[in-house]
């Protein structure tokens, strides 16, 4: 028996007057068709819309990765060879790197092919560099504090040419 309203298990058709059950024979009450969510597209309006909105968003993180964050440098690096008049590579000269604010001198040996490089150099500091091999110095060459780039190329040559 459903008399109360209280001990019915499904709302709107215990049989009280006005629910969905008593609107007529052949219509169904609102509980007897099972619940379903709709569908994405069809919450979102349009599906085409949809599909042409999720191509666009992909391509712009695959065609236009400037979007992204990029990291910021925060070093400068200084490299560069040694050479001798017929542009082969000097190994085992010596590179001095003077931080001209500090005072303090770095000094490095050339690899293969006569390569060198100095890192994690601060952007804000003036650096004076000068190659020696053999007992023969170069002219000492300026890195300024004003040149922004993250990577500057230093290239010395032995002899040093005449003046």
């Amino acid at each position: 028996m459903n008399s109360p309203a209280y001990a019915c298990r499904r709302p709107f058709s215990c049989g009280l007057p006005g629910t969905p059950s008593e609107v007529g024979p052949g219509v169904p009450a609102l509980t007897d068709r099972p619940w379903r969510a709709p569908s994405i597209p069809a919450r979102l309006g349009n599906p085409r819309l949809v599909m042409a909105l999720l191509v666009l968003g992909t391509l712009a993180f695959a065609v236009f990765p400037c979007l992204a964050k990029q990291k910021k440098v925060t070093s400068k690096t200084v490299s560069g060879q040694v050479l001798d008049p017929k542009d082969n590579g000097l190994e085992g000269a010596t590179v001095a790197l003077k931080d001209l604010q500090t005072g303090k001198t770095l000094e490095v040996f050339t690899q293969d092919g006569g390569h060198y490089q100095f890192t994690d150099l601060r952007f804000d500091h003036d650096y004076q560099l000068q190659a020696n091999y053999k007992g023969a110095k170069s002219e000492p060459r300026q890195v300024s504090s004003f040149d922004t780039r993250a990577r500057v190329i230093v290239n010395f040559t032995f002899p040093p040419p005449s003046s």
